[in-house]
């Protein structure tokens, strides 16, 4: 879902950031690349998911992932379900 230049302003946030986040809050267990490996595709599949259900958007601009919410009401989010 791309934001048309005449669109509403969106607040976005590099994926990146979002990504440490999540691996610093997602518990995992085994060797460390065990580790990496359970949080990237818990993180993918996590992503995929909120993607599916039209939660949030991403768009790639000069190189970098962004990411953003399409929904600022969770009502919203329950009713297109």
């Amino acid at each position: 879902m791309l934001i048309p230049p005449d669109g509403p302003a969106t607040r976005m946030i590099d994926q990146e950031l979002v990504r440490v986040k999540y691996y610093a809050q997602t518990p995992a267990d085994g060797t460390p690349e065990q580790k990496r490996k359970s949080r990237h595709m818990q993180f993918t599949r996590a992503l995929a998911w909120a993607e599916d259900r039209l939660l949030i958007g991403l768009e790639e601009i000069e190189g970098t992932t962004y990411l953003w919410l399409t929904r600022s009401d969770p009502k919203d989010a329950e009713q297109a379900q």
